[in-house]
């Protein structure tokens, strides 16, 4: 009997040490994208829950929100201006982080009060990077998801700010 009890022991204590060791210690993060042709007019936030999450900048590009998925590099910048809210995103590809000017971006933006609004990013080839614009931006934390198609590509990110 003792001996079944420890056989027990120990096979447990092996196995919790294995599952404790196999854990993923990659720092990119990576996501399937929901499935769309092209960036949806209406996206909800539902379809937030698989793409990668923001982390704070480590002193990537222009210093805004970083996400690394898979080969690119999304960066979300916003700036109080007097009417509301400039946002400046950028899709960057490689390690030599090469702007990416044909994407279709589009963001799905929940608002301090719950509600929520479609942006529409358009490219600067001056600026080499996407913008949109919000009147009347009430003050309080925004969620921000960014979805985009690169070349039939999903890349999506998820952000988090307060202007």
């Amino acid at each position: 009997m003792k001996i079944k009890f420890l056989s027990l022991i120990t096979v447990l204590g092996l196995g919790l040490s294995l599952g404790a060791c196999g854990g993923d210690s990659e720092t990119t993060r990576s996501s399937p994208s929901p499935e769309i042709s092209s960036p949806s007019p209406t996206p909800t936030m539902e379809a937030a829950d698989s793409v990668a999450n923001a982390e704070p900048s480590d002193g990537h590009a222009q210093g805004g929100q970083v996400v690394e998925t898979g080969k690119y590099h999304l960066e979300l910048l916003v700036a109080e201006e007097p009417a509301g809210l400039h946002i400046d995103f950028f899709i960057q590809e490689g390690v030599d982080h090469t702007p990416v000017p044909d994407a279709q971006v589009a963001g799905q933006l929940q608002l301090p009060d719950g509600s929520q609004k479609t942006l529409d990013f358009q490219y600067s080839d001056a600026d080499k990077h996407y913008t949109a614009y919000l009147t009347n931006a009430p003050a309080g934390e925004y969620r921000l998801v960014v979805l985009s198609d690169i070349r039939g590509e999903k890349v999506n990110g998820r952000f988090t700010f307060t202007p």
